[in-house]
């Protein structure tokens, strides 16, 4: 999944520098597993809405 979203990344803005996509990159991955424990929570909450 890192591969993906670094190639998305890196293709979508070339001017960002690894360590900018990499940073980004685990953000995204802390804001994908609060949204998961917020779902534990919260059971309607629709992951498939929330990923787009």
């Amino acid at each position: 999944m890192k591969q993906g979203v670094f190639g998305f990344l890196s293709h979508r803005f070339p001017d960002l520098s690894a360590a900018k996509i990499s940073a980004l990159s685990a953000i995204w991955l802390l804001a994908m597993l609060g949204l998961a424990l917020f779902g534990m929570f919260e059971p309607r909450a629709d992951f498939h809405y929330l990923a787009m």
